[in-house]
């Protein structure tokens, strides 16, 4: 616990000393300053039509900083501006702030099921467009107030943005999850003509935050949300070279998983003047656990036979997450659209949503494995 608590200190440190350099002389003054760890968007539905806008941002508080490092105390607190405009927020928050707010360090930025609901567009924008903020933070909506997933506590971290941000980069290797979840991603997905943003949804569970789905936008606005097993799935099938684990169970004795990057290419023609897409997926990788399939590393039949089981509950899944995007989810969540718009014509006024989900969809995966890892070294070891 002792070195994680200075992993997380050494790095707040150097951006405390970076201020040194600038000309700031006196180390008490740090104390004074609140560092941006995290900001949040909510809103408050006022009147029809009508609403006030939230922006909490959690702030690390430092204190003993002039004192002997082992008496270096971090931790966050959550302080927020509202307002009728997103300018009007920051002023009310400065209007009651102490100290200097410190912007450019920002890990993630959370957005409330509500206030994506109501409109991503203006939050996203003014998050872009301002120079002082960091454009690498990653971005989360998240279940009920973005305040109080701020404000949640977890055990071993000065503040939950830095939980957040660990959480989001530890699913990047284990559930095909996409890396493109940054303002600039966001920014991109809002305005490019056949697109619609897919972000990660958290929701605290006891005193846990966990990823638990997927938010899903049409028109700029949350409309849905996938569930985690179904975001697999839809991540697999709308980004290129993405990675995790596919599992076979039998019973509680017999399972394999393989653990698998991807490879995703898109074609589409038209048919009948319809719209046809093939998703073709290539994933290959190891298998790390096997007491389901017999002698899978020599037996090339037993090897056919795994790829092909792979292969068909990949296949199953995608084709059940494009019959939910078409009759649950109502948007084109899959960014099909900018495929169809790059070959038939962009800037054409044509409703993409509207042709992805009146298309038709094949998926074609190809299962290769490269390796089994250490189980036939240890039996053959055994033997010697």
């Amino acid at each position: 616990m002792k070195k994680n608590k200075f992993l997380i200190i050494i790095p707040l440190l150097v951006i405390i000393f970076s201020f040194f350099i600038t000309g700031i002389k006196n180390s008490d003054i740090v104390e004074n300053m609140e560092i941006v760890a995290g900001l949040g968007s909510d809103v408050e539905y006022k009147t029809p039509g009508s609403v006030s806008y939230s922006i909490p941002l959690s702030t690390y508080i430092f204190r003993g900083i002039s004192g002997d490092d082992e008496n270096v105390k971090v931790s966050s607190t959550v302080r927020k501006g509202v307002g009728k405009t997103l300018g009007q927020t920051r002023e009310n928050r400065q209007s009651k702030a102490d100290k200097k707010t410190i912007l450019g360090f920002e890990k993630v930025y959370i957005v409330s099921e509500s206030s994506a609901a109501y409109g991503l567009e203006p939050i996203v924008d003014i998050l872009f467009k301002n120079p002082q903020l960091n454009d690498t933070g990653y971005f989360a909506i998240c279940r009920g107030k973005a305040e109080d997933m701020l404000s949640h506590k977890v055990e071993g971290y000065p503040s939950s943005s830095d939980f957040i941000e660990g959480l989001l980069k530890n699913e990047f290797n284990y559930s095909f999850f996409p890396k493109n979840i940054k303002i600039t991603d966001l920014y991109t997905s809002l305005y490019v003509e056949g697109t619609n943003p897919v972000v990660p949804y958290i929701e605290t569970n006891g005193d846990n935050i966990e990823v638990s789905g997927m938010a899903l936008f049409k028109n700029g606005k949350m409309v849905a949300k996938s569930n985690f097993d179904d975001s697999k799935w839809l991540n697999l099938m709308r980004d290129n070279k993405v990675c995790g684990i596919v599992s076979l169970q039998k019973d509680s004795r017999n399972y394999a998983d393989l653990y698998a990057n991807s490879f995703r290419k898109v074609n589409v023609d038209k048919i009948h003047g319809k719209l046809h897409f093939t998703i073709n997926l290539k994933l290959k990788g190891s298998v790390i656990t096997n007491t389901y399939f017999k002698d899978i590393s020599k037996n090339e039949s037993a090897k056919r036979a795994f790829e092909e089981k792979i292969g068909e509950k990949v296949h199953r899944n995608c084709c059940s997450v494009i019959n939910k995007m078409k009759t649950e989810y109502k948007t084109d969540c899959l960014g099909l659209g900018k495929y169809a718009a790059a070959k038939y014509g962009r800037w054409s006024n044509v409703d993409w949503d509207k042709e992805v989900l009146d298309s038709s969809i094949d998926v074609n995966v190809k299962v290769s494995i490269e390796n089994w890892g250490r189980g036939s070294f240890e039996k053959n070891s055994r033997e010697q």
